[in-house]
């Protein structure tokens, strides 16, 4: 369990990551949550917390839910890429698995037309 100074350290080396993942400077992110260069400098560092409005943009302007960037290096959350990319993967299993079952129902329904057609049309009760 992390304790709150543990967590602003955290907090500001995943902002530093990835505010460079998304080749932003200090000031262009500064500009985009509209604070000063200084606030981001002090979140980065650890020094500080940033107000809940700013907290919720600086997860937009990174393209993260809120959670991800409280998320230490050994947590259990996955980021958001990666969550649609097993969700696609997902999809497509779902996809051709339903297309292997339609054509199992397909066969099956031809087969036992056949077999109805040679052994029981023609026949009288």
């Amino acid at each position: 369990m992390l304790d709150a100074e543990k967590l602003k350290i955290v907090l500001g080396n995943n902002v530093r990551f990835f505010r460079l993942k998304k080749n932003l400077t200090q000031d262009k992110l500064a500009e985009l949550c509209g604070v000063t260069v200084k606030a981001i400098q002090k979140i980065e560092s650890g020094k500080t917390w940033p107000e809940c409005e700013t907290y919720v943009k600086l997860a937009n302007t990174l393209g993260l839910e809120p959670m991800e960037l409280l998320a230490s290096p050994d947590s259990k959350f996955i980021s958001r890429e990666k969550f649609n990319s097993i969700m696609e993967n997902i999809i497509v299993e779902q996809s051709r698995y339903s297309e292997y079952m339609n054509n199992l129902v397909e066969k099956n329904v031809s087969q036992e037309t056949n077999f109805q057609t040679r052994h029981f049309d023609g026949q009288k009760n």
